[in-house]
This record gives C-alpha cells, sequence and structure tokens, in this order.
C-alpha cells in the first residue's frame, strides 16, 4: 500500500530550490533527502551557499542565524530542513 506524506512547506521550498541549483537534472520530487547533496548530486560549495541563501530568502529566515556549524553541518537534504526548521516561523 503506498501512502503518500504530505511536505512542509520548508520542505517542498527545500526541494524546489536544490534542483534549481544542481547542474544535474533532477526533478524536485525525485530528489532522496537523506542522501548527501555533494555525493549524489555534484553539490559544490558554491552552489550550496546559493541554495541555502535562496531558500532562506524565500522562507523568510535570517541567513545571520545560521553559524558555520550548522553550514557545515548540511550534508543532505534532510539536515538542512531540520536545521532551517529551528529558524522557520512558516
Amino acid at each position: 500500500m503506498h501512502t503518500e506524506t504530505a511536505l512542509s512547506p520548508l520542505e517542498s521550498a527545500a526541494r524546489k530550490n536544490l534542483a534549481a541549483t544542481l547542474t544535474t537534472p533532477v526533478a524536485a520530487e525525485q530528489l532522496d533527502a537523506s542522501l548527501n547533496m555533494r555525493d549524489a548530486w555534484g553539490l559544490t560549495s558554491l552552489n550550496k551557499i546559493l541554495f541555502i541563501t535562496s531558500l532562506c530568502n524565500e522562507m523568510d529566515i535570517s541567513l545571520g542565524l545560521l553559524t558555520e556549524e550548522d553550514l557545515a553541518n548540511m550534508h543532505s537534504l534532510a539536515d538542512v530542513c531540520q536545521i532551517l526548521n529551528k529558524h522557520s516561523t512558516k
């Protein structure tokens, strides 16, 4: 039996922004949130910053709230959502 889990607004936006940032075409709904973004899709450090910046802008999350440790721990889409969820009001 297949059951779909509704995505939070943050995860939906994260998937959309990551898919738009990747140089390899991947549909947002096909992204596996548990995979390391660098290893799975070749996300560079610059593109990671562009992705996080665009996501934070869309979700009204101040980049100033993020620490270097937060950024260093954002390996997977799930990590990004977990860390940003602490700062999200949407």
